[in-house]
């Protein structure tokens, strides 16, 4: 399309010694950067061919497809990190906006599928360009992330120290709040606060402070444990990070429904709590 001279080009970018066919007026209206350049006392305001220098012939073309009022291509995954840093050094508003909404768009659409090296691409361009909308809507989400999954993708650890605290935090804060809800459960278990029977056990017919130290007693109750622990559609890594917390114990650890996890810990958790 820009290869050639039409009925509405009046200029020429050279891009790696190739020539891009353009209009100044549709340029100047989406840039003030090539507004200046067209308007303003600068040498390229009478330059038939203007060089850019240190720029993508490729990359070029897809930024002027994406801004161009008979083209308007779409910003998508597979053409962001080209386009997004052209429409900011040319302060091309239309298109960073349109960068941002396909951002929050994919995040929310695709927030099962996105690998955490895509979100941790987004959320490094949303806190490069400024896109606050779409860095609050990836924030959540790598947040649920494991921390150890993150750290070995590049563009996390590129990012500025103030977003990971932000990560780190809400991540902490979600944290914090299933292991409140999955301890006060517990709790109403380990107090007898709900009607589960030992009647199975030939030792302790009733509750008593030595029933979560008995094998038949844990066996009986953690079947209700793990209702109260299912019932609690949260990430699984999540989960496993909350019980790893009670698995201490001076006693041996049982494996019940899956996790290393027993009722005296859970107990003990609280005097120490």
């Amino acid at each position: 399309m820009f290869s050639e001279p039409s009925a509405t080009s009046d200029v020429v970018l050279l891009v790696e010694d190739k020539p891009i066919h353009v209009n100044k007026a549709v340029l100047s209206l989406v840039s003030p950067v090539f507004a200046a350049m067209f308007e303003l006392d600068f040498k390229e305001k009478y330059a038939a061919e203007i060089p850019l220098p240190d720029k993508r012939y490729e990359d070029f073309i897809e930024f002027l497809l994406c801004l161009y009022p008979n083209t308007v291509k779409d910003v998508d995954q597979n053409n962001i990190d080209i386009v997004l840093p052209l429409a900011d050094e040319y302060q091309v508003e239309s298109v960073m906006r349109r960068s941002e909404e396909m951002i929050v768009h994919s995040v929310k659409l695709n927030h099962k599928t996105l690998s955490a090296k895509e979100l941790a691409n987004f959320l490094l361009i949303s806190d490069k360009y400024s896109l606050k909308k779409s860095l609050l809507e990836v924030t959540k989400l790598v947040a649920k992330r494991p921390y150890i999954e993150l750290i070995q993708i590049e563009e996390f650890n590129e990012l500025n120290s103030a977003v990971k605290f932000d990560v780190l935090k809400q991540r902490l804060e979600s944290f914090e709040k299933s292991a409140l809800t999955v301890l006060c459960e517990v709790k109403k278990l380990s107090d007898g606060a709900t009607n589960v029977k030992l009647k199975n056990c030939d030792v302790h017919s009733t509750r008593c402070e030595l029933f979560s130290c008995c094998e038949r007693c844990v066996q009986i109750v953690s079947p209700s444990l793990d209702s109260i622990l299912s019932s609690y559609k949260q990430e699984e890594t999540v989960l496993k990070e909350t019980l790893k917390y009670f698995s201490k114990s001076p006693h041996d650890s049982g494996e019940y429904f899956g996790y290393n996890f027993n009722l005296y810990s859970v107990h003990r958790s609280f005097v120490n709590i």
